[in-house]
């Protein structure tokens, strides 16, 4: 057998046996019972299985990646530090976006969604070095536009069978 016949026969073979499976689970409702059934319990054992063969150690690795996420123990850290909560004020978005902007990030995209002004509150204005003080949203507009290299995330909705993109507030849409 040739090597070109011997890479298509596993696929196949593997594709058949599940299409025997599926139907002798709709055959025989033992297959799929309401505790695990066979299936189940057969797609839970091969799991690690399939895992470590679909991991390729020897796989080139993006070196120059990150991600921040923000994560229930962040939001629980953040609002108890600085008395917050979400949605926190934008203010800290920008600090972020400043920070990434220093460390040399080439792209920022931010996929958290700011389609209406932040409330303008005083303990969140932020003042800057020179006396001046800004909204929150104002001092992330300025660091986007700063950094110079920030995608916002926009959400879309459907209306009357039409898509359409929410945008962010033209403030930092702009920037």
């Amino acid at each position: 057998m040739a090597p070109r016949s011997k890479s298509v026969l596993l696929p196949v073979l593997v594709g058949l046996l599940a299409c025997l499976l599926v139907a002798l689970a709709r055959f025989l409702p033992f297959w799929l019972g309401k505790e695990p059934g066979a299936l189940e319990r057969l797609e839970l054992l091969t799991y690690d299985w399939r895992m470590r063969l679909g991991f390729d150690p020897g796989a080139p690795v993006a070196t120059n990646l990150a991600a921040v996420f923000i994560d229930d123990d962040d939001l629980r850290t953040v609002n108890q530090a600085f008395g917050f909560h979400w949605p926190w004020p934008r203010q800290l978005f920008g600090r972020v976006v400043r920070e990434l902007a220093r460390e040399g990030a080439e792209r920022v995209a931010l996929d958290v969604f700011f389609l209406e002004r932040h409330a303008d509150f005083r303990e969140t204005r932020v003042r800057m070095p020179d006396g001046e003080e800004l909204s929150s949203d104002a001092f992330l507009a300025r660091q986007l536009r700063e950094a110079g290299n920030v995608i916002l995330g926009c959400p879309g909705e459907i209306i009357s069978n039409q898509w359409r993109v929410l945008a962010p507030i033209p403030e930092l849409a702009t920037n």
